[in-house]
């Protein structure tokens, strides 16, 4: 099959010939084939061409937010991070720049935080160790009986403001992070702090159950797990009928203390709110603070750990702390 175009040829208006061009009808739709491939192959170019450039200018925008939004979830565990603010556009480097003025200020109220949970120790602790020598002194010479019982309980007084006055401050450290970390064996603490709560137990009537494996070491802050144990057994002492068990070991990577007293325990819907600040339990003993438990949690997250509390079998409370373990 062909395929004809035709065109007149006129001279002084009149037709005197005709010209016509005959193509097979095959080379013809091979051509319109061909133009048509050369035509897709270059929109398609263009289309990948521009899809290139719109991934280039996107992700010149991205990344840097993508960093600071990285920055950002990392500065409540360091504050010493700073953004960049010569990358990306304009607008992203100001985000950074104001990012950096946050951290900067952060980081001077958590400094002036720990100063002043260092100077409040200092001044506090100091003239209640005063008043607790002279109350000695006066226990020591006193002849009265009703006096010295006065000064003994004077001196008990001074004792629990001295235990909720270190609550206070360890609870400020722990807000102002930044806790130099170093290996601890827990186990060794946890029998020595329970050998030194012995005695208290003994005077109660109470049995100090304690099963501890060896070695089992995690990264903490100075003092901190002697403080973690110190609270847990305070309360459970606080609360206990007869029985205490402490136990250590490892579970799933972790670190795993517990403390379990047979005493009234809580009702489930406490297990959460008796380790907020300044809330007790249904049965709080006079005396408490609601911040020995308060403290635990927050010493074991400030590591990476956590703290939870279960019924005990038999009645009672479990107290279960976790540190990553190394």
């Amino acid at each position: 099959d062909l395929r004809y175009v035709a065109a007149p040829i006129v001279q002084n208006y009149e037709v005197i010939a005709a010209v016509r061009l005959s193509l097979p009808e095959t080379q013809v739709d091979h051509e319109i084939r061909e133009t048509q491939m050369w035509l897709l192959a270059f929109v398609g170019a263009v289309i990948i061409a521009a899809a290139l450039v719109a991934w280039l200018l996107a992700r010149s925008i991205t990344a840097p937010l993508l960093g600071l939004a990285a920055i950002a979830r990392a500065l409540p565990d360091d504050l010493t991070l700073r953004a960049s603010e010569t990358d990306g556009p304009e607008e992203v480097r100001a985000v950074g720049h104001a990012l950096n003025e946050t951290a900067e200020k952060l980081n001077g109220i958590v400094h002036r935080t720990q100063r002043v949970a260092a100077d409040a120790s200092h001044h506090l602790r100091t003239p209640l160790t005063g008043v607790r020598l002279r109350l000695e002194a006066i226990e020591d010479i006193s002849t009265e009986s009703a006096v010295q019982d006065q000064a003994q309980a004077a001196t008990a007084e001074v004792d629990r403001l001295t235990r909720r006055i270190d609550q206070v401050l360890a609870l400020a450290r722990s807000d102002a992070g930044n806790i130099d970390e170093h290996v601890v064996d827990i186990s060794e603490i946890v029998r020595s702090r329970v050998e030194a709560a012995t005695y208290l137990a003994d005077e109660r009537g109470i049995a100090l159950n304690i099963e501890v494996n060896d070695g089992v070491q995690i990264l903490a802050g100075p003092g901190i797990v002697a403080r973690v144990i110190d609270e847990l057994l305070g309360n459970a002492m606080s609360y206990a009928k007869s029985r205490i068990t402490v136990s250590v070991g490892v579970e799933n990577g972790l670190a795993k203390l517990e403390v379990a007293d047979d005493g009234p325990g809580v009702s489930a819907k406490e297990y959460e709110s008796i380790f907020e600040r300044f809330v007790r339990g249904t049965h709080s003993v006079a005396g408490g603070s609601g911040l020995g438990l308060a403290l635990v949690r927050e010493a074991a997250r400030a590591h990476g750990g956590d703290a939870i509390a279960e019924a005990e079998a038999n009645g009672g409370l479990r107290v279960i702390v976790t540190w990553r373990c190394l």
